[in-house]
């Protein structure tokens, strides 16, 4: 692998799942997301990796990814230390928090891939500072 998002861990099928699962507000598939929103459950502690996971399983339904790609990358973010940035268990709770928000406020949001820099943190509408308004989030990818 050549990091934690590429396409051996999490390729652009699981981009495409999120982007059709949170993408549009008022489809079938975000009002699921909607109705099974448990992103509030995500806390800022160690191992919220796996509460995260749990709260897209229970978001996405069958479209949550098979394989488990997925759940690898949310682990190996948890555990980034990045300087200067966040560590990875805020950002596993930060991209919590902002599926949270964006689903209670029918928001679309939008996922795509980055070059990793500045440590390799997720960036939100292109600014590492968190922002519950940005309509796109972005996940690192060597």
């Amino acid at each position: 692998m050549g990091g934690p998002l590429d396409e051996d861990c999490v390729g652009q099928g699981i981009i495409a799942a999120l982007n059709q699962v949170f993408g549009t507000p008022g489809s079938t598939e975000y009002n699921y997301a909607h109705n099974n929103n448990t992103f509030d459950t995500v806390t800022n502690t160690p191992g919220n990796a796996s509460l995260l996971t749990a709260a897209y399983k229970g978001a996405m339904g069958t479209n949550y990814p098979s394989g488990q790609g997925w759940s690898i990358y949310l682990s190996e973010l948890e555990a980034l230390n990045p300087t200067p940035g966040p560590d990875g268990q805020q950002q596993i709770y930060d991209i919590a928090q902002y599926r949270l928000y964006r689903l209670q406020n029918s928001k679309a949001m939008k996922t795509k891939t980055h070059t990793p820099h500045a440590g390799g943190h997720m960036h939100y509408d292109g600014n590492v500072n968190f922002n519950h308004d940005a309509n796109e989030i972005s996940a690192p990818v060597k």
